[in-house]
């Protein structure tokens, strides 16, 4: 009678085929997450935009006090955040861990999100600015770091806008 049992070479066969579609299926995982942690900073971005461009408009001027600009969002913390050994004044900090700032300087007026301070790469509106175009960019907040793949897997960009500590800037259709 013959054997039907499978051999050690079939065996490994299979493990290494699952290994495969299973490190294929990992990746996907996380870029999909990667997208969704980047697309939940677009709704409270947009609110920030509105309410700088809205507080330019009624003040003549911009602010970096998002309290001023009416933020004041249940939940959400307020106060001075330190990223990157600099404390930045007037931040929205949201449960989950995602932080929000402005930008009011002669060169830019912007608001941002930025997905945690592990990571961060985050979701920027510029409607007044001297340096880039006004319009919406993924940005990572270190230019130094490993972290430029992030908004690459978003946009499918490779060019680099370079700023000062800003980092760097992928431009959104």
């Amino acid at each position: 009678m013959k054997n039907k049992a499978f051999t050690l070479i079939e065996l490994l066969v299979v493990i290494l085929i699952i290994g495969v579609l299973a490190s294929i299926g990992l990746a996907q995982y996380k870029k999909a997450v990667l997208k969704t942690r980047f697309t939940q900073l677009i709704p409270t971005v947009t609110r920030m935009a509105l309410a700088a461009q809205e507080y330019e408009l009624i003040n003549g001027g911009c602010t970096t006090d998002l309290l001023k600009m009416g933020m004041d969002i249940e939940g959400f913390t307020y106060g001075p955040y330190t990223m990157m050994g600099v404390t930045i004044d007037n931040v929205l900090l949201a449960p989950n861990g995602n932080f929000f700032l402005a930008r009011c300087d002669k060169n830019i007026i912007s608001v941002d999100g930025y997905v945690s301070d592990k990571e961060l790469f985050g979701y920027r509106v510029v409607f007044k600015s001297g340096v880039f175009k006004p319009g919406r960019y993924c940005v990572e907040a270190d230019k130094h770091s490993s972290y430029d793949k992030y908004c690459h897997i978003i946009t499918g960009d490779n060019s680099k806008n370079t700023s000062n500590w800003i980092g760097r800037w992928y431009p959104l259709n």
